[in-house]
This record gives structure tokens, sequence and C-alpha cells, in this order.
């Protein structure tokens, strides 16, 4: 499965929506379900995971092998501690494993 956005860089503000399109594509050759899955926006620096925010995703139940949806996503920017080098990627939680990350990297830059 791939979580790829068409954007380099994001331009935000802490605390505040973050608003961008993203393509889910279901890479496997079945169809796959979601009923257990999480998606959740993690942001790092330095290998280091500084925050992470659940994404709300509605209307996803399935996929069919090899297909692409666009999907509209919004979410509220956290506060980091550490504001330098800050990298966006989004991942997938199935079940209780760990996350795995999915999403291109997309370079975070704080604006004031």
């Amino acid at each position: 499965m791939k979580l790829i956005t068409d954007k380099e860089i994001l331009l935000i503000k802490e605390n505040e929506n973050i608003t961008f399109k993203f393509i889910l594509q279901n890479t496997y050759d079945k169809n796959i379900y979601f009923e257990n899955t999480k998606f959740v926006s993690v942001f790092y620096n330095k290998n280091r995971v500084e925050k992470m925010v659940p994404l709300d995703i509605v209307n996803l139940t399935s996929m069919k092998s090899n297909e692409k949806k666009i999907i509209d996503l919004t979410f509220i920017s956290p506060y980091f501690e550490d504001k330098d080098d800050i990298i966006f990627r989004m991942t997938k939680q199935f079940y209780n494993l760990p996350e795995g990350f999915q999403g291109n990297k997309v370079n975070i830059k704080l604006q004031n």
C-alpha cells in the first residue's frame, strides 16, 4: 500500500488546520479491507518521532487490487518542541502492530 502526496514542502503554522489531498494506492494483488486499520501522520526529525496525529479518514472500507483513491485530508498541526528539520509522513497502523511508513517524505517549514 502507498500513501502519496505531490507536496515536497508543507508550509504550516502550529495549531492550525492543514488541508491537502493524497493518493491511497492498493499495491497488492488482492482486495484489502480497513476494519482494523488506522491512519496516522508522523512528524519526526533527527530520526526521532516528534509528534503523531491520528487521521480521520471516513468511508474507507475496502479497495480492489491496484485501485487508487484520492483522499481529502484535514488535521490540526501540532506544537513542536524542536522546530528544525521536521519531516512529515503518513503511516498506517494495522491491529496493534506499530506504524509502518507508507507515505513519501514531506519537509515541513514552520511559519510564524
